[in-house]
């Protein structure tokens, strides 16, 4: 299972790419390539090497959005994904998640107050809010 606490201040004292190094410790499917397209699309390249303290909420968010999403982990969970993201890093995520929705090898959980209904879902739970 793959999960980030948003609130953590775990990695603060790292830098984006040593964060991925160490979420992505002992995971033999971790994906290199799949990791490199969601750094482009989430425009991290050039803030890699920044320490996390030093990234605003939504950038942080983006650092562990992308090592989830390149992890080789059976199940990974997404708790309101699109919080703190601009609308260029929410169309890279809903892209991600489109080209992981035809994967048999792992589920990926979201949990969002959102509709989600740009991306193609196996199932869904709507529940009432209030």
């Amino acid at each position: 299972m793959f999960f980030c606490n948003p609130a953590t201040d775990a990695f603060d004292q790292h830098t984006a790419r040593e964060c991925t190094a160490l979420m992505s410790a002992g995971d033999s499917g971790f994906s290199e390539t799949r990791w490199q397209g969601m750094v482009e699309g989430f425009a991290l390249a050039p803030h890699l090497d920044k320490l996390m303290t030093m990234r605003s909420t939504g950038s942080k968010r983006k650092v562990w959005l992308a090592a989830a999403l390149a992890s080789g982990r059976a199940l990974v969970l997404l708790d309101e994904p699109t919080d703190g993201l601009a609308s260029p890093s929410i169309g890279c995520l809903w892209g991600e998640l489109t080209r992981a929705a035809g994967s048999t090898e792992r589920a990926i959980v979201i949990a969002s107050a959102e509709r989600l209904d740009r991306i193609p879902l196996v199932g869904s739970i709507g529940l009432p809010l209030g």
